[in-house]
Order: C-alpha cells, then sequence, then structure tokens
C-alpha cells in the first residue's frame, strides 16, 4: 500500500520500514527469509522433508506487496 504522512504527503519513514529490497522473484525473498531467521534450524531433519516452502511462500503473499522492477526482478515491501 501507500504509505502517506497527515496532510497526504509520502512517509518515507514507513517507506524505508516497509521496502524489503529487489530480488529477482518472490521466491528468493522468501528462502532469504527462512535462512536469515533459521525459521528451520530447530526442526529435526525429517520435519523438515514435510515442510511446505510452496504454500508457506503463498501466505507470505497476503502480508508482501511484490511490484516488477523495470529491468527485471521484483522489488518486495512489507505489509505495515
Amino acid at each position: 500500500g501507500y504509505a502517506a504522512d497527515a496532510d497526504g504527503l509520502p512517509d518515507t519513514g514507513s517507506f524505508r520500514d516497509a521496502y524489503a529490497g529487489h530480488w529477482p522473484d518472490f521466491s528468493d525473498y522468501g528462502w532469504h527469509l527462512i535462512e536469515s531467521t533459521d525459521m528451520l534450524g530447530d526442526w529435526p531433519e525429517q520435519a523438515r522433508s514435510y515442510f511446505d516452502s510452496e504454500k508457506w511462500l503463498g501466505d507470505q503473499r497476503y502480508s508482501h506487496s511484490v511490484e516488477p522492477a523495470p529491468h527485471g526482478g521484483v522489488y518486495v515491501f512489507r505489509e505495515c
């Protein structure tokens, strides 16, 4: 979404908080989240084999905005 202050002007602080970067695609961003947070780190190896990354990534789309970048890839924004 669009972040505006009380006067209707762009709120750069909210933009910076929401911006999650430029990625080749949303899947790459999602795997970055999984790895950088060590989300599966405490899971036993057998349980990891049951983790459905595609469903998890689909759920993450509800809390992110993804916009095509003009020269390839996507811009990802967290919904704040």
